[in-house]
């Protein structure tokens, strides 16, 4: 009897061993994990100072914000939702195109929507081989979703989604480590929509959400230098000031904003846009010529055409006059737009296209 006792007695100490053991092993492998975690941490923070002293675009630093996020944590998707006190807007997100929209619909699904209204932390992980069920999960195969809120002073900016295909990819996140993330994003959303204000306000213009001329001489010409070439092309809207005079200033606005959105959906979102003056636009397209880009100014034109309104049973159309010139790497922008201005003003003929 006394030898069972006895090795009884030992089978309890080796098992008591072997928990320490596992244990110590176990917060061993936290701890380095968490350091791991801070050190990351730490190197993002000082990246997202970087991108906030960045010459560029309020939702240009959003982006390289969330390019950062899938790099530094390594992770499948990352997408940044921002709300502006009515509505949800993806900023940035690497998720595929057809599945961006869906993720701004997750604030409706049961799985998120009670964290939205309490502002908390949601990390969800999907049963064996199987995927999530909010939009879009499943067709992307999300197994793991980590939803975080971004708040700032008590107000709701939106949310960061980090998914991935893998389990345990995002139970890397502690709570301590989320505390700061939180803080660092909110502050940085925070000052990026500010600065958003300014741009809107100084160099945007409201009727054509094309850059003025504070852009132009602030910003364009540090984007061109890049470019051994780049396209200038210059529009005028010939008979504007008559449009405007004969039916009234409405009329010649709604063609201007008609004139303006066909630019931008025949040319692509991938040039600088410039509201020179009230009858001109200039647009460089990068990288390339005028005779490179004449094909496309063509169709332009050829759209331009089919623009019109009704006044009672007239139909006014706009005309316009449009230049083409070649911008090289060494030439002065302000004596190329000021040479192109002077041809243009001198051009008699309408709806047609010169290259100079």
């Amino acid at each position: 009897m006394d030898y069972l006792i006895y090795i009884l007695f030992l089978i309890i100490i080796l098992l008591a061993v072997l928990l320490f053991a596992i244990d110590f092993d176990y917060k061993k492998k936290l701890k380095k994990c968490s350091n791991k975690m801070e050190l990351i941490l730490k190197d993002l923070v000082q990246e997202m100072l970087d991108i906030m002293s960045l010459d560029i675009k309020a939702t240009d630093k959003i982006i390289s914000l969330n390019e950062a996020f899938v790099s530094k944590f390594n992770i499948k998707y990352s997408t940044i939702c921002l709300f502006d006190g009515y509505t949800f807007e993806v900023k940035a997100s690497n998720v595929e195109k057809e599945y961006v929209n869906s993720i701004k619909d997750i604030v409706n699904d049961k799985a998120f929507k009670s964290n939205i209204i309490k502002k908390n932390v949601k990390y969800i992980v999907a049963s064996k081989d199987k995927s999530l069920l909010y939009k879009s999960a499943i067709e992307r195969n999300i197994k793991t979703a980590l939803f975080i809120p971004i708040c700032f002073e008590q107000n709701f900016l939106g949310f960061v989604l980090f998914e991935d295909t893998a389990l345990n990819n995002l139970d890397k996140f502690s709570d301590n480590i989320l505390v700061e993330l939180r803080k660092n994003i909110a502050n940085f959303i925070e000052n990026i929509e500010f600065q958003n204000i300014l741009e809107t306000a100084n160099i945007i213009d409201t009727q054509t959400n094309f850059y003025n001329n504070v852009y132009l001489y602030s910003n364009a010409r540090k984007f061109l230098a890049t470019y051994n070439n780049s396209a200038m092309i210059v529009i005028k809207m010939a008979n504007l000031p008559n449009i405007n005079d004969r039916y009234n200033r409405n009329v010649g606005n709604l063609l201007l904003v008609k004139l303006a959105n066909v630019t931008k959906e025949v040319l692509g979102s991938d040039n600088i846009y410039i509201r020179y003056s009230g009858l001109r636009i200039i647009i460089f397209v990068k990288n390339t010529t005028a005779e490179a880009i004449q094909p496309k100014i063509e169709i332009l034109l050829s759209n331009y055409k089919k623009i019109y309104e009704y006044v009672d049973d007239e139909k006014v159309t706009i005309d316009t006059q449009i230049l083409i010139h070649t911008l090289r790497k060494q030439n002065n922008i302000e004596k190329e737009i000021q040479k192109t201005m002077s041809y243009i003003d001198w051009m008699k003929n309408v709806n047609t296209i010169k290259i100079i």
